[in-house]
């Protein structure tokens, strides 16, 4: 079977950082707290993608993606994620 993965949208964005939120460390929690204020990861886990068509933020739109071809099995997800440049 292919490796699965996809657009994430809002809710696939919001359920991956309510995970990720509840695996953090005490210091990674407080640092997200004074970042974040009474927001949580989740809240603005779809930021990104809720402003980069806005004029202000147009150049971060491919910060947070990257287009890989369909059908990679985990092998080829694997070379393709390893040969990026950064």
């Amino acid at each position: 079977m292919g490796f699965l993965f996809g657009s994430w949208g809002f809710f696939g964005h919001k359920t991956v950082a309510s995970i990720a939120e509840k695996h953090l460390t005490d210091e990674a929690k407080q640092a997200v707290k004074e970042l974040l204020g009474k927001e949580t990861l989740a809240d603005v886990a779809s930021w990104a993608d809720e402003v980069r068509n806005q004029p202000e933020y147009k150049n971060t739109a491919g910060w947070h993606f990257i287009n890989l071809p369909l059908g990679l099995n985990r092998r080829r997800f694997k070379d393709s994620i390893e040969s990026l440049k950064n």
